[in-house]
């Protein structure tokens, strides 16, 4: 874990997210959210950086074995989905902050949005098969846990958010 916090880029990624988590909190005390400041923010952490992040997960892929391999194809999924993400976000903020109108609905962004949520849950389905969670799911205790986790998942978020 330690070789991961001396490399270079990696301390650029969190010096960046340490920034930008500061820039959204001045963001959302001062009010700033129909401002220049809030489309910046959906542009550049929200947009850019899933792009890059999903560009370098193609790169990543290839060591774990692209789509041989359960976790390369997890990768691979994980990292088009973070792509898939980024782009939506640059769809709208392009509407927004360029064309200056309020986005459609359906839009190119809202496809994007979509597609990311199919690769995301195709990345978790290879995760869960590389790492062996198909061999857990066959326990009693592991059949419970499948049914109870989205559960308390879906609760926790009807709870906090609604």
């Amino acid at each position: 874990m330690l070789s991961y916090i001396k490399q270079r880029i990696t301390q650029i990624v969190i010096f960046c997210y340490a920034i930008f988590l500061i820039y959204w909190i001045w963001i959302y005390t001062t009010g700033e959210t129909t401002s220049f400041h809030n489309y910046f923010w959906a542009s550049f952490p929200q947009g850019i950086f899933p792009i890059a992040g999903g560009v370098y997960g193609f790169f990543l892929a290839r060591k774990w074995g692209f789509m041989s391999s359960a976790l390369g194809r997890a990768i691979v999924f994980l990292s088009a989905s973070n792509l898939l993400l980024g782009i939506g976000s640059v769809i709208w903020v392009y509407y927004n902050f360029a064309q200056g109108v309020e986005i459609p609905y359906p839009s190119a962004s809202d496809v994007f949005w979509t597609l990311n949520l199919v690769f995301f849950i195709l990345g978790l389905i290879e995760l869960g098969k590389g790492v062996g969670a198909g061999y857990k799911l066959r326990t009693p205790r592991g059949k419970v846990a499948l049914v109870i986790a989205p559960i308390i998942g879906v609760a926790l978020t009807y709870f906090v958010f609604i």
